[in-house]
């Protein structure tokens, strides 16, 4: 049996190494990483709030943005970035190609700020509980990024 036979899925002729890996997996795994990542950003968040001499977040604050990140991860996996603002709020922006981008502003009180920036058009809805996401507006805001 050749090689090519005993290795489904390779291209013919490409030699056995361990560091050929299908562009699926590699998406993949890069995508599961940018969880992972964003996930430990918002562990990290009161050391950065204690760094930079800013108020930490509340305990709901930090819970909010913990369920919406695996929310929109599961509408549109992609590496986020996770940041702290003044007054304790925590971004959560999701980018897109050039002047696109979805930004959550997770707020001490528990409130919501969605802002949806499409090649200079911005939209913005608020929300008094994080429970109400992600809604419509928020889900076709991610399938439009994606689409980007």
């Amino acid at each position: 049996m050749t090689q090519d036979k005993t290795h489904k899925g390779r291209a013919s002729g490409l030699p056995n190494s361990p560091f050929l890996v299908a562009p699926e997996q590699s998406n993949k795994d890069a995508k599961e990483e940018g969880l992972a990542d964003a996930l430990r950003d918002l562990q990290e968040i009161n050391d950065e709030a204690d760094e930079e001499g800013m108020p930490p977040p509340s305990e709901l604050a930090i819970a909010n943005a913990d369920r919406l990140i695996r929310a929109i991860y599961d509408i549109l996996p992609c590496q986020y970035l996770v940041e702290l603002l003044p007054e304790g709020v925590i971004a959560i922006t999701v980018p897109g190609g050039f002047r696109c981008s979805v930004m959550l502003l997770c707020e001490s009180e528990g409130g919501i700020l969605c802002s949806v920036n499409m090649n200079g058009k911005h939209r913005r809805k608020r929300y008094s509980y994080a429970n109400q996401l992600p809604d419509r507006f928020l889900r076709e805001a991610l399938s439009e990024l994606g689409r980007g």
